[in-house]
């Protein structure tokens, strides 16, 4: 057992969403390796018009040593310029999925191929209010 003393009492931090935005994608558009501003950020999969196992299995990434058409990609920095990453394969079964991360963490988004329909995502950050 302990004894606790308390010398001051901090509210709890008030949360903002800064940005919210759509991505409508056509098949062979991507999202290049970038970050967001903010303390957190978010996408939500809306609309998988592809599924992973035919994506990675179509001539232009089945013979890759990195298949990742269509996938959502985190990358982790690691020093002395190495990194490590962390795939998202998305299908259908994806829709209504959210990731929340870090703003800092880069990401990318690869392109899909082999249909008209798009992949449609929300996007937003959220940033700490300071008063």
């Amino acid at each position: 057992y302990h004894d606790v003393y308390v010398a001051k009492i901090e509210p709890p931090p008030k949360f903002t969403l800064d940005k919210l935005w759509v991505n409508f994608q056509k098949q062979h558009e991507f999202n290049p390796p970038h970050y967001h501003i903010g303390l957190y950020s978010f996408v939500i999969f809306m609309k998988i018009p592809t599924h992973w196992k035919e994506q990675h299995a179509l001539p232009i990434s089945v013979n890759s040593t990195a298949p990742h058409a269509s996938d959502f990609q985190f990358i982790i920095g690691l020093g002395e310029g190495r990194i490590q990453t962390c795939e998202i394969p998305l299908s259908p079964e994806d829709e209504g999925r959210l990731l929340f991360f870090p703003a800092w963490l880069h990401h990318q988004v690869f392109p899909f191929y082999g249909t008209e329909e798009e992949r449609i995502t929300v996007s937003g950050n959220i940033l700490i209010d300071i008063e």
